[in-house]
């Protein structure tokens, strides 16, 4: 994550350094930065194809602009009541913000517990 005291230089960052990182403003004073073609979904990919998970039912709780590759891979997305607009948008499900037990009434609204 990288903190910055500004909100007008995003594009400053994505020219210098897009060809080997990705970033995901969160906030008006951070932004997640990540190798670019790595994310939460290629993770996601890796651990189904590594542990042979492949047709088992897939789910991700997310709030932000970096969970959206995520959500968009997953059988289930679910976003949280606190998370942006834009991420909501990507849902299946949108629980309770995550100080109100968003991930327990996510996991419940599947009948996972």
């Amino acid at each position: 994550m990288m903190f910055v005291t500004n909100t007008n230089l995003d594009q400053a960052y994505q020219e210098a350094f897009g060809a080997v990182l990705s970033f995901y403003r969160n906030s008006p004073f951070s932004i997640d930065v990540v190798d670019h073609g790595a994310s939460k979904a290629t993770g996601i990919e890796q651990l189904i194809r590594t542990e042979q998970l492949t047709g088992i039912p897939t789910y991700a709780f997310g709030d932000g602009n970096n969970d959206i590759p995520m959500l968009d891979y997953v059988d289930h997305p679910v976003v949280m009541g606190n998370g942006l607009p834009n991420v909501k948008e990507h849902a299946e499900f949108i629980t309770t913000a995550n100080t109100n037990h968003g991930i327990v009434k996510g996991l419940q609204h599947f009948d996972l517990i």
